[in-house]
């Protein structure tokens, strides 16, 4: 369960310093957690962490409100492959729960809570199609390591 957390880490790091998270550690990240399914699990896993690191990024790409980008989306599987189907669902809800704050935050602080709700109030009875959130280019790489986190909290508490 320690293998993402140095990478995590890495794409912290990067993400703050160049809002940007480079594609040398997602794809290292991505194939060593296919090798780590392989040889661990075997290749039942391996099909398996396949699957969940597709239905993960369908669903964060297509929802804009999480605000997740290339970089992101590329951490996104190799945690998906890395965590499987079963631990997947745990880690997507604490991720939708941290990015949805993040994205509040950021539209409050750039707006006013004001200007903010009005703005989100236009972007309700418009279905989205006026967008309410900040337009600057926000930071998601802590709250992948925060929903980590939550994670391993949660299955060694448990």
């Amino acid at each position: 369960m320690l293998l993402p957390i140095p990478f995590l880490l890495y794409a912290n790091y990067t993400d703050f310093k160049e809002k940007k998270i480079k594609n040398h550690m997602t794809y290292t990240f991505f194939l060593l957690a296919g090798i780590y399914q392989l040889t661990v699990y075997g290749p039942g896993m391996l099909l398996s962490g396949i699957g969940a690191m597709f239905i993960a990024v369908f669903i964060f790409s297509i929802l804009p409100i999480f605000g997740l980008s290339g970089g992101d989306l590329k951490l996104l599987l190799g945690i998906s492959m890395f965590l499987g189907h079963q631990e997947i669902l745990l880690f997507s809800f604490f991720l939708s729960i941290f990015l949805l704050g993040k994205s509040i935050y950021f539209a409050i602080r750039e707006k006013g809570i004001k200007d903010f709700s009005i703005a989100l109030k236009m972007e309700m009875y418009t279905l989205g199609k006026i967008k309410a959130g900040a337009s600057q280019k926000q930071i998601a790489a802590p709250c992948f390591l925060m929903a980590y986190f939550s994670v391993i909290i949660i299955q060694y508490v448990s």
